[in-house]
């Protein structure tokens, strides 16, 4: 399985991203879940579900990612943590509530098998959280050039897949919103060096930088917030312009 690791004390113009991913599946729990985060590198998001989940097991193949989990979170009650192998998960059949697995099965060749694991662990009233590229956005020409990535699947490949193993499938784009219906002058300036600040070379300006001038414009940083996202159920929204699918999935 190839890595592409996001560590949590990094600033990252992916972290916004990731987080917003993980308050979506928060946003369902009760308190009374017992819940998986495959791929949960170095605890980050199993933390954010640890907010509001009964009892939330973070598994990663890499042990190295998970001896870095800060010793404070691994400390917190109802939060455990162990190496563990997507495809051969130590659990019995129906052992959670929920499980999440984000930007997993695009990392190994062994997606399949990873799959039904996932719906073999899932209790029949449960929900399966994941998400993978878009390969309509992300590689649009159809090379897949993110050295980590071993295959993309576009949306409906991603829903043929989920529905071999699930009755019910939601699929969603994570869609960029922070200029979305915002007209005037200053959004658009800010849009324009938002993008500019991205390109080569330039992004090399040092971050306290590019954020005073973002903020200069409109009172924002460089990097996407939490809020600058949302899930986006329109089927050409996603296809055209999501570089994220996420999907909801029920037995």
């Amino acid at each position: 399985m190839s890595s592409e690791r996001l560590l949590h004390e990094n600033a990252s113009p992916w972290w916004a991203e990731h987080v917003h991913r993980y308050r979506e599946v928060l946003s369902v729990l009760t308190g009374t879940e017992r819940v998986l985060d495959l791929a949960c590198g170095t605890g980050y998001g199993t933390a954010v579900l640890a907010e509001r989940a009964a009892e939330v097991i973070g598994g990663d193949v890499d042990a190295e990612a998970i001896a870095m989990i800060d010793p404070l979170l691994k400390a917190k009650p109802r939060v455990f943590f162990q190496v563990m192998d997507g495809t051969k998960l130590p659990f019995s059949n129906a052992s959670f509530d929920v499980v999440v697995s984000f930007e997993t099965i695009e990392h190994t060749r062994a997606f399949e098998a990873m799959l039904d694991e996932f719906s073999r662990v899932l209790r029949p009233n449960g929900l399966f959280f994941v998400s993978t590229p878009n390969k309509l956005v992300q590689s649009p020409d159809g090379i897949i050039h993110n050295p980590y990535h071993t295959q993309e699947f576009t949306p409906d490949e991603f829903k043929v897949l989920l529905n071999k193993r699930f009755t019910s499938v939601q699929l969603y784009g994570q869609e960029y919103i922070r200029y979305k219906n915002r007209s005037g002058l200053r959004w658009k300036a800010g849009a324009a060096l938002e993008k500019l600040l991205y390109c080569r070379g330039i992004r090399k300006i040092p971050l306290a930088i590019q954020n005073a001038c973002m903020c200069s414009i409109i009172g924002k940083g460089q990097y996407p917030e939490v809020e600058d996202y949302s899930m986006n159920d329109d089927p050409q929204v996603l296809h055209e312009s999501c570089i994220t699918q996420f999907a909801i999935c029920r037995p």
